[in-house]
């Protein structure tokens, strides 16, 4: 399905992704890379939490959470998503350790489903949010959350790189610039080098 290709995809950036050179791993001060990712089956459902993903959860700072609308489709509140986000709960981690990254529509929060006279049983159409977190969210709605909710929508040009730069930056404690800076800087040195093909191209034809 599109969120099994979504999160295929942010495997592989976070794989393939170069720390910046000044940044010291806490793990291993020379290794650049964000190897250690784990990647779950979301759409496995029914029975109890794989003890593989508890305790790749238990050895993991973050937990990165690919949102869509697809979340609250048939079956939502039998499928590993759920079982994931409320052993987060049961853990108490879930304030320090969850990162939902916002693809397509939106995570709505207690209020407004109290503006619209609904329960968080009847998602919005557009919501992205599982219900697990929902129901996390109208059971503490007073509370001050430190989720960090990135959507791609809201990051205008280079939108998808610039919410998983965000994401990044978040799991690693550095500034955004940073890696944006770093970003840019890699684009540009990208250009000149195709731009250097081309030419060696033209000139050797």
């Amino acid at each position: 399905g599109c969120d099994y290709k979504i999160a295929k995809k942010l495997e592989t950036k976070f794989l393939n992704y170069k720390l910046p050179s000044n940044y010291l791993n806490p793990i291993d001060k020379d290794d650049r890379t964000m190897r250690r990712v784990f990647r779950d089956r979301n759409n496995l459902r029914g029975g109890k939490l794989l003890p593989q993903i508890k305790e790749a959860i238990d050895d993991s700072m973050f937990v990165v959470l690919v949102c869509t609308p697809n979340m609250t489709k048939t079956e939502d509140r039998e499928n590993y998503v759920n079982d994931e986000i409320e052993y987060l709960i049961k853990t108490n981690r879930i304030d320090s350790c969850l990162i939902p990254l916002v693809y397509e529509g939106k995570i709505y929060s207690p209020d407004d489903y109290v503006k619209k006279e609904r329960s968080i049983e009847e998602p919005f159409e557009e919501e992205a949010a599982p219900y697990a977190l929902r129901k996390w969210m109208e059971q503490n709605n007073n509370h001050e959350s430190t989720i960090t909710v990135l959507y791609k929508n809201e990051q205008g040009e280079d939108n998808e790189e610039k919410m998983f730069l965000k994401c990044v930056a978040t799991i690693i404690n550095v500034p955004f610039e940073t890696l944006w800076d770093k970003y840019q800087e890699e684009k540009k040195i990208e250009k000149r080098n195709k731009i250097k093909i081309a030419l060696s191209l033209i000139l050797s034809i």
